[in-house]
């Protein structure tokens, strides 16, 4: 098992002493009855700029779970709420001819979803730089 050594209060010298902790590395393989090369999964060290790419990545995220949700709220008025209320004649034909801008809406939240979708994935590569490898 590997070992890290951290500073603690003890009795040395400089008022600390040094103490090994396990790592929280994940050992693939090895002499255990696992088959293949044993490999450390230690994560990187998460800096300031990690986290910010990570913030950035998931506000795209839920800017795309929003944009998703306004897609299906106006295509669902558009496709069955107005039809319905205009056979049954509670809506007047004046804003049945509203069901093409909302449809326009509907579509235009779900373009504006895949290309923010897009643009999370591409920013998602921060994970790379965290865990070295993506299939474990």
């Amino acid at each position: 098992m590997n070992f890290v050594k951290f500073p603690s209060k003890g009795d040395s010298q400089e008022g600390f002493k040094m103490v090994e902790y396990p790592t929280a590395s994940m050992r693939v393989g090895g002499s255990e009855g696992n088959h293949g090369d044993e490999e450390p999964m230690d994560p990187a060290y998460l800096t300031t700029d990690i986290w910010h790419d990570i913030s950035t990545a998931l506000r795209f995220l839920w800017l795309y779970v929003f944009l998703i949700l306004g897609f299906i709220t106006n295509f669902l008025i558009a496709h069955a709420v107005i039809p319905s209320l205009a056979s049954s004649h509670q809506l007047s034909p004046k804003l049945v001819k509203l069901r093409a801008l909302v449809y326009l809406a509907a579509f235009g939240a779900l373009g504006l979803a895949v290309s923010v979708f897009v643009v999370m994935l591409l920013n998602i590569d921060v994970l790379g730089r965290v865990w070295p490898r993506w299939w474990i």
